[in-house]
């Protein structure tokens, strides 16, 4: 016996030490704060590192601006998280060379595919950002700097391309829609239950919003970039009909929908009260398309959803349990959705005041005043719920 114990004990001091310095090469460290930052117009350097999405750093003093970021003495960079100010304006990434020292192009990035946009670049001592445009613009919002590493912080985002094989697709009208009418849905399937969940706007205001809707994503565990559909957020409005007007017409808005379901090819799909929760007409709208396009066959689908689940819809109701703590987390998915929600900063504390005379303010709360547990099933092609609580019952996930 004696002998077996002394043999565990050098095979763990054998593996420990090799387990140890395997999760060691994988951890990126974030050295934002203690790499160095030049450039070709320094006023308002300081706000590449600020973490206020608000201030931006976005030089148009000279044709050819620049930033050079240089990682602190015995580190290494390995990339670089962007969250860019708009998508428009093309940036020249280059890279210091060991040998020489000189910058050598690398990649052109911020080509208006990701807003937050993940860069590896290996592992150099430093970078350099060139402006492509005659303003010379350089048109950046925040960056996080990494070591090299496999496993990145959890604050940094690497988003993988848009779904286009989901289990459930969520369809609201504007960012933070998901979780004061959804509740945990997004965790519970995203996190807990590790199915993928595309996440589809038909509006976004302005950048603002779009920073506060993929830094909420990522909170509530969906790290494939979402589909912005980009119809306007305009005038606020009671009636479905006159979003429509908004958004040039019905017809634009249902073909819109109908190819994005082609695309993503969802099992399941949410979306909103039909009668707008507190009476919104883009709520109203987004409802309409999914009963119209799923429930009623208006456009010849490629790909037919099995489920359709509306908000506060009173036919087959299902009520979710978002309460109850993910295995692995201790959080329950309302609590996750609650943090996701923070994430719109511009949103946190805004009420606005009803028809009724009460006021209702905006926060992921259990039993609010439009539920965000309470469902009903629209559409089925797999038999009715028996009381499972899942928005997934009767349906097999795919193997992905």
């Amino acid at each position: 016996m004696k002998r077996l114990v002394i043999w565990l004990v050098l095979i763990l001091c054998l593996l420990v030490p090799s387990a140890l310095a395997s999760e060691d090469a994988q951890m990126a460290e974030d050295i934002t704060q203690d790499c160095t930052y030049k450039s070709s117009d320094r006023s308002k350097l300081f706000r590449l590192t600020d973490g206020k999405t608000e201030k931006h750093y976005e030089a148009q003093t000279y044709q050819d601006n620049w930033i050079i970021i240089k990682a602190p003495s015995g580190k290494k960079i390995g990339g670089l998280s962007m969250v860019w100010t708009s998508g428009t304006s093309e940036v020249l990434l280059e890279v210091r060379q060991k040998e020489s020292g000189d910058f050598k192009e690398f990649a052109t990035v911020n080509n208006g595919v990701y807003l937050h946009e993940y860069i590896d670049v290996g592992s150099v001592e430093a970078v350099r950002l060139k402006s492509t445009n005659r303003k010379g613009t350089i048109p950046i919002n925040e960056v996080t700097v990494v070591t090299p590493g496999e496993v990145l912080p959890s604050h940094v985002q690497r988003w993988d391309p848009p779904c286009t094989d989901a289990d459930m697709l969520v369809y609201v009208a504007h960012p933070d829609d998901e979780y004061l009418f959804f509740g945990g849905t997004i965790p519970r399937y995203a996190i807990e239950r590790k199915l993928h969940v595309c996440v589809a706007y038909m509006t976004c205001r302005n950048d603002t919003r779009l920073h506060e809707l993929l830094n909420g994503l990522w909170t509530a565990g969906v790290h494939e970039y979402p589909h912005l559909m980009g119809f306007p957020d305009k005038t606020i409005t009671s009636k479905a009909s006159s979003t429509y007007k908004q958004w040039g017409g019905e017809d634009a808005a249902l073909d819109a929908m109908a190819a994005l379901i082609d695309e993503v090819k969802p099992l399941v799909v949410i979306t909103q009260d039909v009668n707008g929760e507190y009476g919104h007409g883009a709520h109203r709208a987004v409802a309409d398309i999914c009963l119209r396009l799923i429930r009623d066959g208006e456009r010849q689908l490629a790909w037919q959803p099995h489920k359709l689940y509306i908000h506060l819809y009173e036919e087959n109701p299902i009520y979710m349990d978002w309460t109850t703590p993910i295995e692995g987390d201790g959080r329950s998915s309302l609590e996750i959705a609650s943090d996701a929600f923070q994430c719109h900063e511009s949103q946190v504390g805004f009420s606005i005041k009803l028809k009724n005379g009460k006021r209702w303010k905006f926060e992921v709360i259990e039993n609010g005043m439009f539920d965000n547990a309470a469902f009903g099933l629209a559409y089925t092609d797999v038999g009715l719920d028996t009381g499972l609580k899942d928005f997934m019952e009767n349906v097999t996930p795919k193997e992905h």
